[in-house]
């Protein structure tokens, strides 16, 4: 696997107290709540997104728990990963079936959440999210829909073609797979007005909805949540098929390692046969099948999510094999001895079915007012389990149970003594986060009497419901004690989606829950196989009579980083119930023993003084014989003293004999007592079970416990950064008797410069242990060892208890700053090229503006070209016009000469009078000149002004006019001289006006060649003006492309820079140190409590003053017990951190109840009042033994 480098750390709270703010959290674990996808099929390739989770940060890899389900991240054309996306590959021979997946990042490997790998074609739903059914998303048979409920009252319509006959299964695939959904489903007609049949989720149980075709068409499926929540957790996969489909087996339990024969029920069943057995209004099929049961009563092999309240039986999973694919996994639970199938009728006391014991009975409650009565028979004092099993298979019954005694009168009549009434299991092994708490009951039965018992077995609610799917396992059994195991991580905060992840130089705890079997409250222990190298659990046991453990995995700070799978076991001593109830009647035998001794002793006590009086009597009187041998009267008194003597020694020897037969009484049970525990732990036997794994699913909320589930292998990962600190303790297991002191270091190792202060709070000691474990603290800036002082009461109860500290320190967190700082460095990458596109952008602009400038230049050539072009096309216009105008002035001429010639003559009266008016025509014609100049010379000023060029126009036409009426008049003029006298005159002027007519025509047409050659040539500029137009224009165009794209690139990047910029100033806030309690506990504290032989106590005077250099004579009293005769060793054992106390062994000798021992302060001693300063009694039994008496010393100057 990748493994990161270190890229994030932890700051000093002091160094960084004015950088950090306060947070309520806990050190970053990744947390995976959803998949976009929860499944394909086998030898496919699809996308899944991880749409929730928490620290997610650098999530590279997503990991499956069969090896034939990979992942790679997807990645961009550019080959950079996709963020939380992934390529999925299914391998071909994958089976079908439901598995785990889980992602890893930076913060170590996830929780898991299921992944199906199905049997159907796979179809993903098009959301439309329309709240009618007016555009369903059609689907064919025999598919598989993966979905889930989008924003807003998310509705989702299928539309399906049937065939009359078929018998369709919808099975919604919800809580299965991890999923919030609680899924109802509707099937309607075509229309999507009228429902047809219906199914909704039950806790514990997604729906499943058999719909019988009624006639050949179209069918609309209509799915949604009941309360109609949404989002990414709520993802389902919609099964449609024509498959089997199982809804329950009947017996639902099977014995261990046999071919057990079962009756399957449900539809589709291949060679099933149709029966008038209906659930919800579903004619059901029945199929007898042979099933082979796990040898091992401790498997729990099923693929269903198996919540708290199912995780401590034994069971599988059967699936149908057919040629329609497999059915969905039923669960079935593993007995120990021979299953029987309830036999109706068994409702009365008559008909009650008769089972022997052991004895597993797979019943139903298959009508309304349904109850089940079964009897057997059982011997006096033999301790029975009686336990029924529904809510843990998995089913929907709600058993209760009624154990009563048949009595049986002298006259054979019957009666039922009520013994008891067992309903729910209110276990609850983990509070809000794991719950055990079960409907089924159970019962521990100690028989009173030989005879007969019978127990009724009812549903809860049997008056009002009943039908075939309520089954339950009735288990009758000898006690015999055992457990299972659970083992899941213990989160900062209880309840909360929490992975096993360790830091490097970390501790982590794991949550190890017992269930505890027929009457079982002996100590387990835990340990852990297959740990990697730098990972360390030194295991823990669960006390006695408790439920809950702790195990805590340890890393080095040189544990490699990655993801790991360990096997947790509990091992436990499981007496011969037989044997015990046989050492308990030895043990009651000794004490019965030894009941009668104390009276027989003091009759004894009380007979010897009189022997010793009847003896004085005697000695008196023959002494008093001895002065008078002959006295027949002394003599008669001393016969008398001596037969006093005699009856008072056999009075005595009598009661010595009793008090011996007494004592030997006394020794024979007891040695009998010791053989029973011989015995009895000669035939214990150890057990041991592979703990199943828990995962919580979706966290503690609104008052509401967690949902959890049995996950599968133990998983955990190392993460690549070092914890701020780890506390360790010196030793973890004990032996100590009751009234013992255990002093044990507790160290601390600071890293990152964490300084602050480090709470220890003691945890996991029951109360009734009786064991002092307080609580400590390490100080702020104290890296020197701390001695945690638990103290075992002289009452402890014997049995091995386990207690540990959890600790609480702030630390300075700073979230991956490896990340700030690549972000960074990213966002100064970017900056650079913002800066380099900004300079390309310039330089582009700059290219534009000059194409922009040359186009406007060229432009202002190509208007001038046509600006000249027009003006020389006027010209031109103007030298055609003078030239047709020379012409006609020509013709004219020619004419008026002839006509002159003609007429001058007689029109020479005419002369006087038109002179004038040749004289006005001359006039107006000059004055149109100038009039038609200066419209010319305006138009030349403004070539497109239409005003101007009509007004050349018209001055055009009046210059014309004019010029014409002065012709008209001179011809007039000239026409009147004398036709005779001024003929030659006339006809000269004539011939010289057609001459000078002549030469401006040959003038204007002179010019009018040259204006054509001028037009030719401004033409040709206009065109070679306009084709460059044309270029600069392109080139413009050109350039302001190319500004466009630059710009365009500018504005990328800046986007790219600004996205940059929020993520380095995210990642930086994110990295800026925050204070978070860091709560990782120590590894348990296992102490094996044993009886003591003595009880002890300790008397200082001057309430432990002593100066140094002085003596503190400390009485101590001795009392024996449970059996210790023997002598006691006093000593000093010298606390830690004390120096110069001491003293002196002393004996207290067997016969002796006290003792005295002197202490010493030497010159140098440790001053004050000493902590943990203790005498030790030390002695053998049953090996060593060692109590001690608390003392107070204070030492003065």
């Amino acid at each position: 696997m990748t493994i990161h480098p270190l890229r994030s750390g932890f700051l000093s709270l002091v160094a960084s107290l004015f950088l950090v703010s306060v947070a309520c959290a806990q050190l970053p674990q990744t947390r995976l709540y959803s998949l976009s996808r929860t499944g394909c099929r086998a030898g496919e390739t699809i996308e899944v997104v991880i749409t929730g989770g928490d620290d997610l940060e650098e999530v590279d890899r997503l990991q499956f728990s069969h090896p034939g389900i990979t992942a790679v991240q997807k990645k961009t054309e550019a080959g950079d990963p996709v963020a939380n996306q992934f390529v999925v590959t299914v391998a071909e021979n994958v089976p079908v079936g439901l598995y785990e997946a889980r992602c890893a990042g930076l913060f170590g490997m996830s929780n898991p959440r299921r992944f199906v790998i199905g049997q159907r074609t796979e179809v993903l739903e098009t959301e439309n999210n329309k709240p009618d059914p007016t555009e369903p998303q059609v689907v064919e048979l025999n598919s598989t829909i993966n979905g889930k409920m989008d924003g807003g009252t998310d509705v989702d319509w299928y539309k399906l073609t049937a065939t009359q006959g078929q018998r369709i299964v919808l099975d919604c695939w919800a809580e299965r797979i991890d999923s919030k959904l609680k899924a109802t489903l509707t099937v309607y007609d075509a229309s999507g007005r009228r429902p047809i049949t219906s199914a909704r989720y039950t806790p514990g149980t997604d729906p499943v909805l058999v719909f019988d075709v009624p006639a050949n068409g179209e069918y609309v499926v209509k799915l949604h949540d009941q309360t109609f929540k949404n989002g990414n957790d709520y993802v389902y996969r919609l099964d449609v098929h024509t498959g089997p489909h199982i809804f329950h087996a009947v017996p639902p339990v099977a014995k261990a390692g046999t071919n057990a024969p079962i009756t399957l029920w449900g539809v589709n069943l291949p060679g099933g046969q149709q029966t008038e057995q209906q659930l919800n209004g579903t004619k059901l099929e029945s199929l007898a099948v042979s099933v082979q049961v796990p040898g091992e009563t401790d498997s729990l092999n099923t693929i269903g999510r198996v919540r708290g309240v199912e995780a401590g039986i034994d069971a599988f999973d059967y699936r149908l094999d057919s040629p329609q694919g497999l059915s969905a996994p039923i669960r079935i639970g593993i007995g120990r001895s021979d299953v029987a199938v309830e036999q109706e009728p068994n409702n009365e006391a008559a008909a009650a079915q008769k089972v022997g014991v052991p004895a597993e009975v797979g019943g139903q409650f298959a009508s309304i007012e349904d109850s089940d009565l079964y009897r057997f028979e059982a011997k006096a004092g033999e301790v029975l389990t009686i336990e029924v099993y529904a809510q843990r298979l998995g089913g929907l019954a709600d058993p209760n149970l009624y154990v009563d005694q048949v009595v049986v009168d002298a006259e054979g009549k019957e009666t039922l003594k009520r013994l008891a009434t067992a309903d729910d299991d209110k276990t609850y092994l983990l509070q809000n986060v794991f719950d055990t708490r079960s409907d089924d009951p159970k019962y521990q039965l100690t028989v009173p009497a030989d005879g007969t018992y019978q127990l009724t077995v009812r549903d809860r609610y049997w008056e009002t419901r009943g039908d075939p799917s309520l089954t339950y396992w009735l288990s009758v059994r000898k006690q015999a004690h055992d457990f299972r195991l659970v083992a899941m991580p213990a989160a900062p905060t209880a309840g909360q989606v929490w992975p096993t992840g360790l830091r490097r130089g970390d501790n982590f705890g794991v949550n190890v829950l017992a269930f505890r079997e027929d009457g079982f409250e002996g100590p387990i222990e835990v340990r852990v196989e297959g740990l990697p190298e730098g990972v360390v659990c030194e295991g823990t046991t669960i006390s006695l009579k408790e439920n809950t453990g702790l195990l805590v995995f340890e890393t080095t700070e040189d544990a490699k980083p990655g993801s790991y799978e360990v096997r947790i076991v509990g091992v436990a001593q499981v007496d011969d119930l037989e044997k015990v109830r046989a050492e308990a009647a030895a043990v009651a035998a000794v004490a019965n023993a030894e009941k009668p001794l104390p009276d027989l002793r003091k009759a004894l006590d009380q007979q010897q003084p009189k022997l010793a009086e009847a003896q004085q009597q005697l000695q008196q009187a023959e002494e008093a014989l001895a002065k008078d041998a002959e006295n027949e009267g002394l003599k008669k008194q001393r016969d008398q003293k001596k037969e006093a003597v005699d009856a008072a020694q056999k009075v005595v020897d009598e009661a010595q004999q009793k008090v011996a037969a007494q004592e030997k009484a006394i020794a024979d049970a007891k040695a009998a007592q010791q053989a029973a525990a011989e015995a009895r732990k000669n035939g214990a036997a150890t057990i041991t079970h592979a703990a199943r794994t828990g995962t919580v699913v979706w966290p503690t909320a609104n008052n509401e416990p967690a949902v959890s589930r049995v996950a599968g292998a133990f998983a955990f990962s190392i993460i690549p950064e070092v914890a701020p600190y780890q506390v360790d303790l010196e030793r973890t297991k004990f032996e100590a008797n009751q009234g013992r002191q255990l002093l044990i270091p507790v160290s601390i190792a600071r890293r990152n410069e964490f300084k602050a202060k480090v709470q220890l709070n003691a945890a996991g000691m029951p109360k009734a242990a009786n064991i002092d474990a307080p609580n400590i603290a390490i100080e702020e800036g104290v890296s020197d060892p701390q001695t945690w002082r638990l103290f075992v009461k002289d009452n402890a109860p014997p049995g091995i208890y386990s207690v540990w500290l959890t600790s609480q320190g702030q630390v300075a967190y700073s979230r991956n700053p490896g990340k700030a700082e690549r972000l960074k460095a990213a966002h100064e990458a970017v900056k650079v090229r913002v800066e380099a596109a900004k300079t390309a952008a310039a330089e582009a602009t700059k290219l534009k503006t000059d194409a922009t400038n040359t186009t406007a230049q060229t432009q202002q050539l190509l208007t001038q070209a046509q600006q000249k072009q027009a003006e020389v096309q006027k010209e031109k216009q103007a030298a055609d016009q003078l030239v047709a105008q020379t012409q006609k002035d020509k013709a004219e001429a020619d004419k008026q000469l002839a006509a002159a010639q003609a007429d001058a003559k007689a029109r020479a009266a005419e002369l006087a009078a038109l002179e004038e008016q040749v004289k006005q025509a001359t006039t107006a014609v000059e004055e149109k000149t100038a009039a038609q100049k200066q419209a010319q010379d305006a138009l030349a000023a403004d070539p497109e002004n239409a005003d101007l060029k009509k007004a050349v126009t018209d001055a055009d036409a009046a210059l014309t006019e004019a010029t014409k009426q002065l012709t008209d008049v001179t011809a007039k003029r000239d026409a009147k001289k004398t036709e005779d006298t001024q003929a030659q005159e006339k006809s000269k002027v004539a011939e010289q006006a057609a001459q000078t007519a002549a030469a401006k025509l040959t003038e204007a047409t002179k010019a009018q060649e040259q204006k054509g050659k001028d037009l030719e040539a401004a033409t040709k500029l206009v065109a070679d003006q306009t084709t460059a137009l044309e270029a600069a224009k392109k080139a413009q165009t050109e350039a302001e492309q190319k500004e466009k794209a630059a710009n365009d690139s500018v504005a990328a990047i800046e986007k790219e820079r600004q996205a940059a910029e929020k993520a380095a100033t995210d990642a930086d806030n994110a990295a800026k140190p925050k204070n978070i309690n860091f709560t990782p506990p120590t590894a348990p504290v296992v102490i094996e409590v044993k009886p003591a032989p003595i009880k002890l106590a300790a008397t200082v005077p001057n309430g432990g003053a002593v100066k140094r250099g002085e003596q503190l004579e400390v009485t101590v009293k001795v009392t024996r017990q449970n059996g210790f005769e023997g002598p006691v060793n006093l000593t000093f054992p010298a606390p830690p951190g004390v120096q110069g106390m001491a003293a002196a062994a002393v004996v207290v000798p067997a016969d002796a109840a006290e003792g005295k021992i002197i202490l010493t302060a030497a010159g140098d001693a440790t001053t004050g009042q000493l902590a943990n300063t203790v005498i030790r009694a030390e002695m053998d039994f049953e090996g060593k033994a060692a109590v001690d008496a608390p003392i107070t010393v204070n030492v003065n100057e």
